[in-house]
């Protein structure tokens, strides 16, 4: 006889990704179907790869997707490849990662700021905000490149 249900199964496959115990259970140890080999199988990767790719979700103004529109189409026509926008901010973000310790010494410079409201009636506070964040991470990105130059002359 059929073991009755304690809890009904959920119904969709977003309820079932949302399901911390369906979660749970595909974490768990089970052993092997199979009575002569009781060893016990993991079902999830034992390691996680470094090169995982995590989704992020970006609000932009209608300049910055239109700037990053562009940057995205002329990587596009040059490279000759249909890559994405993921693509180029992965680039830009290894491009930026090489710079960080000077684009920390601008920011450090650039000072404690107050963040401005996303409210629609603070756009002239947030582009104030964000063309000051510009500059000095901007500052960064020369600074880093003089540097490198510099190391470059001197060898």
């Amino acid at each position: 006889m059929a073991r009755r249900l304690e809890r009904i199964a959920p119904t969709s496959s977003i309820a079932r990704l949302l399901d911390r115990s369906a979660v749970a259970g595909a974490f768990e140890t089970v052993a092997t179907k199979s009575p002569a080999r009781q060893t016990a199988q993991v079902l999830a990767p034992k390691k996680r790869s470094p090169s995982m790719l995590i989704k992020r979700e970006l609000v932009l103004s209608r300049e910055a997707d239109r700037q990053f529109q562009s940057l995205i189409d002329a990587c596009r026509q040059y490279t000759r490849t249909r890559l994405t926008a993921s693509h180029v901010a992965r680039a830009l973000m290894r491009a930026v990662e090489q710079a960080m310790p000077t684009i920390h010494q601008a920011l450090e410079q650039l000072g404690p700021q107050k963040l401005p409201s996303n409210a629609p009636s603070f756009e002239d506070e947030r582009d104030r905000f964000e063309s000051q964040l510009a500059r000095a991470i901007g500052n960064g990105l020369t600074m880093s490149a003089v540097v490198e130059a510099s190391d470059r002359a001197g060898r």
